[in-house]
């Protein structure tokens, strides 16, 4: 064999091994060759196990846009361990729905710490209403905005500790309801306003005690994909959507009314501010960036169910 054709196979042996050993090979950010690791979702991830350094100017939604779908479902896969998904990430990931359908384990923990269960006298939770607890916690927006309830700083007129948060004091209960006829609101919260500031000296947990907030869901059944799904309504549309299951439209609820309790609490407002006022129909009755937040929570929402709806899970 003469010396071209040895090197010929010999290129042809490395790349081979190249492709079956590394999904992903990205040089940038200082590396010589393939870079090892690099941050996706704010989580470090590997890139090529036998790569080198640290890819610092790697984006990984740019990458995931041109990506192979070996390379995709190889990023997917590490999230999903970490349990770290996160929005702009999640549309190159709707291969995977069983695991992306399973609440991000973070927001359990955060959801937990703030719940204080289901109303007294509720009855258990119908595979419609679990499913809708499920999907809110797997939408990545659900988390953000449960961590912001729980590490909110306590309002400076309280003169508490400087490591003070209203995680230690906002807690909710839980409760689904039937629909009453000529009555449209999908949910509400009470008491609206937002969490007076406690005796001095009371502890954080009976003070907790005294003011819990109760979520009420409307059970919704599922609709049709010919419908036209704005909100707040087909004829003055802040935002269009295309999800229609009911156990998708009781999840938005959920965040709606956790919404309206981190508004209240946040600004230090009640009723007549909580995000919008009370016509419910009109898109300039919501503050712009209460309706920027729902929205962002409704696009998730949509690309989850259309997940679904294309890969269903047994």
């Amino acid at each position: 064999m003469s010396l071209r054709k040895v090197y010929l196979v010999f290129v042809l042996f490395v790349v081979f091994v190249g492709q079956s050993d590394a999904q992903i090979v990205f040089r940038g950010g200082g590396c010589i060759g393939p870079c090892r690791d690099a941050m996706c979702c704010d989580q470090r991830i590997t890139l090529n196990p036998s790569g080198v350094g640290f890819a610092r100017d790697f984006n990984c939604k740019r990458f995931m846009e041109n990506a192979s779908a070996q390379d995709r479902a190889y990023i997917c896969k590490q999230l999903r361990t970490q349990g770290a998904p996160c929005c702009s990430i999640l549309p190159f990931c709707d291969n995977n729905c069983r695991e992306v359908l399973a609440p991000n384990p973070n927001a359990k923990m955060l959801f937990d710490g703030l719940s204080a269960g289901l109303v007294k006298g509720h009855g258990p939770l119908t595979p419609a209403q679990k499913l809708a607890i499920s999907k809110f916690l797997s939408n990545c927006e659900a988390e953000k905005l449960l961590n912001e309830l729980s590490t909110m700083p306590c309002p400076k007129d309280w003169n508490a500790p400087p490591d003070c948060t209203m995680g230690s004091y906002l807690k909710f209960k839980l409760q689904f309801r039937d629909r009453v006829p000529g009555d449209l609101e999908a949910g509400s919260v009470s008491p609206d306003v937002h969490f007076s500031n406690p005796r001095e000296g009371e502890r954080d947990r009976e003070a907790s005690k005294k003011f819990p907030y109760t979520v009420s869901v409307t059970n919704q059944t599922d609709g049709t994909a010919r419908e036209l799904h704005a909100f707040p309504a087909p004829n003055d549309m802040c935002f269009s959507y295309t999800f229609f299951d009911g156990s998708s439209e009781m999840a938005t609820t959920i965040y709606h009314e956790l919404l309206h309790i981190w508004w209240m609490n946040k600004y230090q407002t009640d009723l007549h501010d909580s995000g919008h006022g009370t016509d419910l129909y009109q898109c300039s009755n919501y503050k712009p960036f209460f309706a920027e937040k729902l929205r962002d929570f409704y696009r998730v929402m949509d690309d989850l169910e259309m997940c679904l709806k294309t890969n269903p899970v047994p």
